[in-house]
């Protein structure tokens, strides 16, 4: 490479046009000396010119047999050995090394990466961080013969990495709109250093909605025609945001004063929430005609009233000043012509971001050129993803740019196979993680490529396919 005093490899930082002299050494020479019927062949890339071949080269010999050229700037060569014949004017006639003409991408494509060899790389993925070949299966869960494709590298690169802050992820395919692609993924076993003991109760919970990866918090002033029950981005450290308590069923705030309740009684600036906010221990939760405890049904992740436990906390399908309020509604109740009425319903623990992870993207944008060197890119797309919290804690996600808009809790999520799915035809997306099912709607990114991803860990695929779906 030869970029306008940012060679990295290079000596010297020179940003005109000059000539290279490469000596063939190393073993290089003894090649080169012994062999027939092959030529040594030149391409060019630059802001101009993509790939574009230039004359062959010509071994001089001498005391190591080298080739000289002329390198102009901001370019990048390639120089490769080639069966003699193929030369500039011929190349794609070729009948040695063939240059297949232009085509557009394979709408369905399937791979077991059965049929290749250890350390190859597959057909159609192009690596842009990490490492990327193709591996024995390390699981023991299947034949002893059977290849999977691996992701090695642990740590990010160096000082010779050309883009920083780029976690691994290799590319796959063209500018596709609707597709659904599938992958089985492995994550090798990792331990968890925290652990609930026993069936003790869980401690205090902030609750995430599975359906947009919001926590639940009091929105407005407390004790206002005003405030009322939504989500809002966990992040945000506000006074209102509220806890589950599994051990008295109580939905309170950070001071354990102010708790979520339900009745007829219960004003709210939303007519029909259902929800209010009291005293946690004040005369109005003793009155028949209000409760606040509940019960959170880890197996299908909803919030119930415990007094109506075919009632359901549910995230409202519809933004209200700008924000997604919380209703009881019966549990399974549709809302209105939103997609994902159950997804609504369920609650997780908030976890912390994933220590390590894998999963598979669509309608992603990779950075354009090196511009964004130095710069963390947060794969632009919809990627699903299985992973560990720092805490051993299992998790599935679906997240655009980042921002999480589905997940869920995982048993085992390493040291065993999992399958995942990711469909998005038009605004619909719809995912799969073993029997886990989701379903979402989001209309900010209607194309781009596929990838295969996962963090600064090991991580093995299998059975891959992609197809493009037709409307």
């Amino acid at each position: 490479e030869k970029l306008h005093g940012a060679c990295r490899a290079c000596e010297t930082e020179a940003s005109q046009m000059e000539s290279l002299t490469v000596s063939l050494t190393g073993g290089l020479d003894a090649a080169v000396e012994s062999a027939t019927g092959f030529d040594i062949g030149l391409w060019m890339t630059n802001r101009s010119h993509n790939f574009m071949r230039l004359p062959d080269l010509v071994v001089e010999n001498g005391t190591f047999p080298s080739f000289t050229f002329t390198a102009m700037p901001d370019s990048i060569y390639t120089i490769v050995g080639l069966p003699s014949g193929q030369h500039h004017h011929d190349h794609r006639a070729n009948p040695i090394m063939p240059v297949p003409q232009s085509a557009n991408f394979p709408s369905f494509v399937e791979d077991d990466f059965d049929g290749y060899t250890i350390d190859a790389s597959p057909k159609f993925f192009a690596d842009f961080g990490g490492s990327w070949q193709v591996a024995a299966d390390p699981s023991g869960m299947t034949s002893g013969d059977n290849l999977v494709l691996k992701q090695w590298a642990s740590d990010p690169g160096g000082s010779n990495a050309w883009l920083h802050g780029v976690e691994p992820i290799t590319l796959f395919g063209d500018q596709f709109t609707d597709a659904v692609m599938s992958v089985d993924v492995y994550i090798p076993a990792h331990h968890a250093q925290h652990d609930n003991a026993g069936d003790e109760p869980l401690p205090a919970l902030q609750m995430q909605s599975s359906s947009s990866g919001l926590c639940m918090t009091m929105l407005g002033k407390f004790g206002s025609s005003g405030s009322y029950v939504g989500v809002q981005d966990c992040t945000k450290d506000k006074s209102g945001r509220l806890w589950f308590d599994d051990h008295t069923g109580l939905l309170h705030d950070d001071a354990r004063e102010k708790c979520v309740a339900a009745g007829h009684q219960c004003s709210s600036l939303l007519e029909g929430q259902g929800i209010c906010m009291v005293e946690c221990g004040g005369s109005q939760t003793n009155s028949s005609t209000l409760e606040n405890t509940w019960s959170w049904r880890a197996a299908d992740g909803t919030l119930r009233l415990q007094a109506s436990p075919e009632l359901c906390l549910t995230v409202s399908s519809e933004l209200f000043a700008g924000r997604l309020a919380v209703h009881l509604l019966p549990c399974g109740q549709h809302i209105g012509n939103s997609l994902g009425a159950n997804l609504r319903q369920r609650w997780m623990t908030r976890k912390a971001a994933p220590q390590i992870y894998a999963g598979l993207c669509l309608r992603l944008t990779p950075p354009k050129g090196l511009r964004s060197r130095g710069k963390l890119w947060h794969r632009p797309g919809h990627c699903l993803s299985i992973g560990v919290t720092e805490a051993g804690e299992g998790i599935w996600q679906l997240d655009r740019d980042g921002e999480v808009l589905a997940a869920g809790d995982l048993s085992s999520p390493s040291g065993t196979w999992h399958s995942l799915m990711l469909e998005a035809v038009g605004p619909v997306l719809r995912t799969r993680v073993d029997e886990y099912a989701a379903e979402v709607v989001d209309e900010t990114r209607p194309q781009g490529m596929a990838a295969l991803t996962s963090g600064w860990n090991e991580a093995f695929f299998d059975n891959f396919a992609s197809q493009i779906v037709q409307r």
